[in-house]
């Protein structure tokens, strides 16, 4: 699938993810994620970074799928890297919909990144009390995105489908070393003019 990570570690990610946010009736724990809501919420006063709410919560890769702890790493390295407006810049998305409502194409400035939108996505469909499950489809790109929500279903109970596209570990890595390439110029620079 492409994320920072190899193919199984990411169907594995994304079955966890998807269990953390999964409807109660199917097993998930949604209900324990929405008195913790305001973390993801865009522009608000306690929001956090995604990676601060992995590490708070322990949303991390199963322990006994990583006995030395590199995909752990990995994991939190790619949910920081969608907060970089210099690596994953993102357009403001629109609400989530309630079904049948959909959304149009993407508008408007790159005033974001794909961290903040997913976060306040997560946030919205917690807002949500006929929002039973919040559903991660991770898809390989070009570039690190985040689609327009999409839901399932009928005003009274929908799923609320968050689509992730990511590049492949040698396309993100070599954006990382671009990155702080350009970072060490400025500094650079900016020494010399001292």
């Amino acid at each position: 699938m492409g994320l920072y990570f190899n193919t199984v570690e990411t169907a594995r990610m994304v079955f966890r993810l998807n269990k953390h946010f999964g409807s109660a009736a199917g097993g998930g724990n949604i209900d324990n994620w929405r008195s913790r809501k305001n973390k993801f919420k865009k522009g608000g006063a306690n929001r956090k970074r995604l990676g601060a709410i992995a590490n708070d919560h322990g949303v991390d890769p199963d322990p006994s799928d990583d006995p030395v702890g590199s995909h752990k790493q990995n994991w939190r390295d790619w949910l920081d890297l969608l907060e970089d407006p210099t690596i994953a810049p993102s357009q403001s998305l629109d609400p989530v919909p309630v079904p049948p409502d959909t959304c149009g194409p993407k508008t408007g400035p790159f005033d974001s990144t794909v961290g903040v939108e997913i976060g306040n996505l997560i946030y919205q469909g917690l807002n949500a009390a006929n929002c039973e499950e919040i559903v991660f489809v991770v898809l390989p790109a070009t570039t690190i995105a985040v689609d327009q929500p999409q839901t399932f279903g009928s005003a009274n109970a929908y799923s609320l489908i968050i689509t992730v596209r990511t590049k492949s570990v040698t396309a993100l890595k070599a954006a990382i070393r671009r990155v702080a390439r350009m970072r060490r110029n400025r500094r650079a620079a900016k020494k010399k003019k001292s």
